[in-house]
């Protein structure tokens, strides 16, 4: 149980109900510790301490009025509405042009040292505001939570809470928590079916499973967007707006979890389509299920949308999972595999693609040609002027991502399917070969759904032996890793030697720029396109 509270799974082979006050509470805070929200407030605090120390002055610049970030967002909407004006066929020759002046401009005006130094600062003030702001979301979100559902379950729902000896109270505050952290516990012996007909509850149940986890990127980069909008025009909220617009415009330098805003559409869409499809093939592989076709269509169609929900990431479940047709069954399974890939696919591109656009890695290519043998500096140099797509790159993350993926869950479910040969034997449809592997794929995605057992509420784990649920706790450990960035992510390192890191080189942008559509167009409206260091110009 510990285990399985700290990595979020929320497979629990004993009835939560079962566990005194003081386990309860325990469980609790294990589920909000192993917040993977939390633990990037961690990251984001370890890097703007490194800033601090690495640069001394970037806490003193912060008073100096600038207006760097400020003119470029004028000058990037400029752009963006001449393009508007002048459609396609206007060309990037002339963007190009108009961009390369603007930096010769800056670089005489201010002597490109002192931009260099508003960089760290600018990101020092972007960390400062992240670690206010993603707190704040961390809070408030489950704290709202708490208070719909504890307020509901005490006067509208109590029956539910006091047959299982739970304070309603107390049952809406972990019902919260376990949702926005997605672990799926619940102190009902019955998970969520409790509530098959509650609107409320499903619904809020939900939103807190979908904004603490996929939905995270998404609803950060919008309440981000929301409050540069509504900021006043004022000298006091000029240091957060100016740290705002360098967290949309930058934000895979500043945070694992926020994307450039056409990679925040892409996840969208996806989230959108997995679990429409999802929702649909529900409907149309039970069509005549009785555990659905006794339901109203309104509840139906409620408790089809909130399952769907909690498949990928929360596992709770307001039907009981053997009952559903096993084409839906298998489906969950593989939805459970993919849960984690949305999200670490466009982790991942975006920050290769940032990068490249970037041109970062030029002194990574130096140290290779001076580490390999025959290495062609120059190629590698074309190779970064012409950068993979993103459906490409996409494609790459995700066979990269499955041979790393793939082998485990076998590997642990085979071992289990021998240790668990008596209790197959005694009972083969509770511990089919099917129903293993579901428990296992569960376990290592992080989710907690389970086929369940015939005679308690439970997960099929609990029946298993100690040795299966060890290897169990060891898959649970090793999935809940695997959607951590990779070492090159640019939100996970410190500053070391950051102005070397922030030079771009501009031939290497103007091939970019030359070989096709680039960030610097794509991106406008958000302002993602002008790097940050392409505003220090030339050097001479």
């Amino acid at each position: 149980m510990v285990v399985s509270a700290i990595s979020l799974t929320g497979m629990n082979t004993v009835n939560v109900s079962d566990l005194n006050t003081g386990q309860q509470v325990q469980i609790y805070f294990l589920m909000v510790l192993g917040s993977p929200i939390l633990v990037s407030i961690c990251v984001i605090y370890i890097r703007k301490r490194d800033f601090y120390h690495k640069f001394p002055d970037t806490d003193n610049s912060q008073r100096v009025p600038r207006t760097g970030i400020r003119q470029i967002t004028a000058s990037n909407h400029g752009i963006a509405n001449r393009r508007a004006s002048k459609g396609h066929g206007c060309g990037l020759r002339s963007l190009l042009s108009i961009f390369k002046s603007f930096l010769e401009t800056s670089h005489q005006s201010r002597g490109g040292t002192g931009e260099k130094e508003k960089i760290p600062s600018d990101e020092y003030e972007a960390l400062r505001l992240l670690l206010s702001i993603i707190p704040l979301y961390l809070v408030l979100f489950q704290a709202t939570g708490a208070l719909i559902l504890a307020l509901y379950m005490s006067f509208a729902r109590p029956d539910a809470s006091l047959s299982n000896g739970i304070n309603p109270v107390w049952l809406g505050i972990f019902l919260s928590t376990s949702s926005f952290n997605n672990v799926g516990l619940s102190l009902l012996d019955q998970s969520m079916m409790s509530f098959q007909t509650s609107y409320l509850t499903l619904i809020t149940s939900s939103i807190l499973v979908l904004i603490g986890n996929t939905g995270f990127p998404i609803f950060l980069r919008l309440l981000l967007w929301l409050a540069l909008k509504v900021l006043p025009e004022s000298q006091y909220c000029e240091e957060c707006k100016r740290a705002l617009i360098f967290i949309l415009r930058y934000p895979r330098r500043v945070y694992t979890h926020v994307f450039p805003y056409h990679y925040t559409w892409i996840l969208f869409g996806l989230l959108l389509f997995i679990n429409t499809s999802e929702w649909i093939a529900l409907e149309i592989l039970n069509k005549d299920n009785p555990i659905l076709t006794a339901l109203p269509l309104n509840i139906r169609w409620l408790d089809g949308f909130y399952q769907t929900a909690m498949t990928r990431s929360a596992g709770f479940a307001v039907f009981s999972i053997s009952s559903l047709r096993i084409g839906i069954q298998a489906l969950y399974l593989a939805m459970m595999f993919v849960s984690a890939y949305p999200i670490i696919m466009i982790m991942r591109t975006s920050n290769v693609y940032e990068e490249r656009s970037l041109g970062i890695y030029s002194h990574e290519l130096s140290a290779d040609a001076e580490s390999t043998p025959g290495h062609d500096l120059e190629s590698k140099r074309l190779q970064l002027q012409n950068p993979e797509t993103i459906v490409y790159s996409i494609q790459k993350e995700i066979q990269k991502q499955l041979s790393h993926d793939v082998w485990f869950p076998i590997t642990a479910a085979i071992i289990i399917l021998w240790i668990e040969t008596g209790s197959y034997d005694r009972d083969p449809i509770t511990f089919s070969v099917f129903n293993i592997f579901f428990e296992t794929v569960s376990a290592y995605a992080c989710v907690g759904l389970s086929t369940g057992l015939q005679d308690q509420p439970y997960s099929l784990s609990g029946e298993f032996h100690s040795a299966s649920k060890l290897i169990l706790c060891a898959a649970m450990l090793r999935g809940r890793h695997r959607g951590l960035p990779v070492a090159i992510d640019r939100a996970i390192q410190l500053p070391h030697n950051a102005l070397g890191e922030m030079q771009v080189q501009l031939d290497v942008v103007d091939g970019e720029v030359a070989g096709g559509e680039t960030a610097i167009g794509a991106d406008t409206e958000a302002g993602e396109g002008a790097t940050p260091s392409s505003r220090e110009g030339k050097r001479e």
